[in-house]
């Protein structure tokens, strides 16, 4: 059963996660062939049909067998050993958790939409995930938007609170002909393309920036490759809404990467918030992991 736990189910999530027993083995150091062959065998012993639908594989059978196995491992890495898991969106590489934990190992986000990191978390296949307030907004609780960083609050069945905010800013490559434009107003932005992504935020992220006249055209992505898309668009000659945190981390800093800042204010903020399962908050070894990010003065509160 030990390696059931530690090594198969540990593949088989991950497999399911990414599609790839390439990227499977980066990130757990091993060998392509042991990764795959672990998750196989995993999958094998219980009976679950293994099949691949939609660039993931997928249980098939025995799809209750496979949740109980999930939460009880999930159970076991919240309160006894094992590395818990955490994912972090590209947006915030750097601004989020504690990367240098041996108690927590940091996954990367590949797809696009919310919806599938939430999906995660509840199959107990992820323990927790930093995710873009933007993508929250629509259910955010309180009339004014996100709460201040530091104060949890209750998202559906996940406890939220925020780790980090700053401005949203305006970024064009080098030399842009805006940058010499003088005093800038909507018409002038809506003159230059903008990405569109097919996203999960993307309504929110709209309602906000096409009074700027921003958000002017569509960009499909199948998978998120931080810093390729953002430095091709750049090039074209596109305005790239963002923050210098994501920024610098997949370009580098503006004289590195050959871009900057327009001076137009969007009175806008993204933020990274990390989303909990409520019912494992207080689980002891998560609690522990959580305390230094969170306002001293308060708690996450699971009931």
């Amino acid at each position: 059963m030990r390696d059931i736990f530690s090594e198969g189910l540990l593949y088989l999530d991950l497999l399911e996660m990414y599609g790839s027993s390439h990227l499977v083995a980066e990130l757990c150091d091993v060998a392509q062939s042991n990764a795959y062959r672990g998750a196989t065998s995993c999958a094998k012993l219980l009976s679950l049909d293994l099949q691949k639908q939609d660039g993931r594989y997928v249980a098939t059978s025995n799809q209750d067998v496979l949740a109980d196995l999930r939460r009880v491992n999930q159970r076991l890495r919240l309160r006894q050993s094992g590395r818990l898991r955490g994912l972090i969106d590209p947006h915030f590489p750097i601004a989020s958790l504690p990367s240098a934990s041996a108690d927590l190992q940091l996954l990367p986000k590949t797809w696009l939409d919310l919806a599938t990191t939430l999906q995660f978390l509840e199959q107990a296949i992820l323990d927790l995930a930093v995710v873009r307030g933007l993508e929250l907004a629509r259910d955010c609780p309180t009339p004014t938007g996100i709460p201040t960083k530091g104060r949890p609050w209750r998202q559906g069945s996940f406890l939220a609170t925020v780790l980090h905010e700053e401005p949203l800013r305006l970024f064009v490559a080098a030399g842009h002909p805006l940058l010499s434009a003088g005093a800038l107003a909507p018409a002038d932005l809506a003159a230059y393309p903008s990405p569109d992504l097919e996203r999960s935020d993307q309504a929110c992220w709209r309602s906000r920036l096409r009074p700027h006249g921003l958000c002017t055209h569509k960009l499909s992505l199948s998978r998120l490759q931080p810093g390729q898309w953002e430095q091709q668009v750049l090039q074209d000659g596109w305005i790239l809404p963002s923050c210098s945190t994501s920024m610098e981390a997949h370009l580098g800093r503006p004289e590195q990467g050959g871009y900057t800042v327009l001076p137009y204010q969007l009175q806008l903020t993204e933020r990274a918030v990390l989303l909990v399962p409520a019912n494992d908050a207080a689980e002891p070894r998560l609690k522990t992991l959580l305390a230094p990010l969170l306002n001293p003065s308060l708690q996450l509160i699971s009931a």
